[in-house]
């Protein structure tokens, strides 16, 4: 497209044009913006590898990432990993909760053995799955009984062993594509079931453990390296002697989830993977065995949500795409429009509801006097602001709202004197959002006003929420001819709304 006047900023590869970037919720007659992803506090600065192995079991909060080749990250737990920046996983490095999430099923005596683990909880015995957890293996009988152990499910469902007595399940797929159950049983990956025999020995079929959990959030991602979620393969057991012994099943593939803002980008050389383990191979007195093998694990899942998907290597299984319910990283890219809407009546009110993270919140360096402009303020400073945006100022009880007239190195000046005085235990708070409407002739192009700051609360947790609203009377009967357009903008400073955080926007009329 064309556009009619020269772009002001510039934007990155994986920006976004648009409309309508939201929802309407019907229940409540609003049309509502997905919310913003949380890219962490940054809190624990700037990662680079250092060494072969490196193993995080809590949550972090970096500003860049970068695994270098040669190191290998392993990911413990149901972790969220926040990166502010850039997130590059480059050629050679890896990140891996292979096997870790729920346990294999441990092999023995048919009577012994025991299904794979799942969300189901503790398994049980007999060659039915555990729902997502492998069946175990029948080793009742003879001596030559054996049985292998099934693989666990997630993504797909694991595949049976195979044995000469009754056969295993493999293990259900659950969850599904948005990972709906977010919580830490429904995203690890299942375990295979344990391989049965006619006997107990001290090396039997185990099966293997699911993929755990690897879930990034970050504003770009490289990956040129490899990024390993499988489950574990099932124990082939030790050699027979007079009697045969059954595999454990393979354990099932785990949960990937990345959240990009920008572009998201698999090199030739990067390797993103979920996938079953093998099953363990069977063994008779005088080696492997026909039967007794144990049944591979089905895949985990893979999703992906960022601005831009640029996949020049290799991602299995096939990954899902799009944006859940309030979750939405084009919430950081500025404009955010209604759908049209016509008034039914006369007069039209239009308001927009916006809560928003204080990111940007500032102590006054000094007293500052009732009817006075300057406000001088402490580091961070006043490079943080622009001339034009509106400011929140508050105290206990006391507040002012106004609009910044122009920036010095350490000060603001405000457009109007402020009305109350206040100390250094202060807050200068800047103002992310803006709400504007337009409401024209049916085809005619848009003219986006201004609506009027209404009222101002703060909500806590630093979470402040703004009402703007505007009031249209019209003229005519023909008010159906008529369309309104609601809109509204994040700003940041120089317009980079990299550190705005809205938390959700939503319109009402009447």
């Amino acid at each position: 497209i064309t556009m009619t006047v020269n772009l002001t900023n510039t934007y990155p590869e994986g920006s976004r044009i648009g409309r309508y970037l939201g929802y309407l919720d019907t229940t409540n007659n609003k049309f509502q913006r997905l919310l913003a992803p949380d890219l962490g506090t940054g809190a624990d600065g700037a990662f680079t590898s250092a060494g072969p192995t490196t193993t995080w079991s809590t949550d972090k909060n970096f500003t860049s990432v970068t695994i270098q080749n040669g190191h290998t990250v392993y990911v413990q737990g149901n972790i969220a990993l926040k990166c502010q920046g850039h997130w590059d996983l480059q050629q050679g490095g890896k990140i891996s909760a292979k096997g870790q999430g729920h346990a294999g099923g441990t092999g023995g005596r048919y009577t012994d053995n025991r299904q794979g683990y799942s969300y189901a909880g503790t398994p049980g015995w007999g060659q039915g799955n555990n729902y997502g957890g492998g069946g175990c293996g029948d080793g009742s009988g003879s001596s030559a009984s054996r049985g292998g152990g099934a693989g666990g499910g997630y993504g797909t469902a694991g595949t049976p062993g195979n044995g000469n007595e009754t056969p295993t399940v493999g293990g259900q797929p659950y969850n599904d594509a948005g990972l709906s159950y977010f919580t830490t049983i429904y995203l690890y990956g299942s375990g295979g079931g344990g391989g049965g025999g006619a006997s107990n020995y001290s090396i039997l079929g185990n099966g293997g453990a699911g993929g755990g959990i690897i879930r990034i959030h970050a504003k770009t991602c490289t990956i040129a390296g490899e990024v390993d979620d499988n489950g574990n393969d099932g124990v082939t057991p030790d050699f027979a002697d007079a009697n045969y012994k059954g595999a454990g099943g393979g354990g099932s593939g785990g949960t990937i989830f990345f959240q990009v803002i920008g572009k998201f980008y698999v090199t030739a050389t990067g390797n993103v993977h979920s996938l079953g383990g093998a099953g363990g191979l069977g063994r008779s007195s005088s080696g492997y065995d026909t039967y007794g093998n144990g049944g591979a694990g089905g895949a985990g899942r893979i999703r992906i949500e960022a601005g831009k998907i640029v996949n020049s290597g290799t991602i299995s299984p096939t990954y899902a795409t799009g944006y859940a319910n309030n979750m939405g990283a084009y919430a950081r890219y500025g404009w955010y429009t209604t759908a049209k809407v016509k008034p039914l009546n006369k007069t039209f009110f239009a308001n927009a509801h916006i809560k928003f993270y204080a990111n940007v919140a500032v102590a006054p360096s000094g007293v500052v006097s009732s009817g006075q402009k300057v406000v001088g303020l402490s580091s961070p400073n006043a490079l943080l602001f622009n001339s034009g945006m509106r400011v929140i100022i508050y105290e206990n009880e006391k507040m002012d709202i106004g609009t910044i007239n122009t920036v010095g190195g350490t000060s603001i000046t405000l457009v109007d004197n402020l009305v109350n005085s206040y100390t250094t235990g202060a807050t200068v708070i800047r103002v992310d959002a803006r709400a504007y409407g337009s409401l024209v002739a049916t085809g005619a192009n848009e003219n986006f006003q201004e609506l009027d700051l209404k009222e101002v609360a703060n909500l806590g947790s630093s979470i402040w929420q703004l009402e703007y609203a505007k009031s249209y009377q019209l003229i005519g009967s023909e008010t159906d001819k008529l369309q309104f357009c609601g809109r509204v903008r994040l700003e940041g400073k120089d317009n980079d709304t990299v550190d705005v955080n809205a938390k959700d926007i939503s319109w009402s009329y009447f």
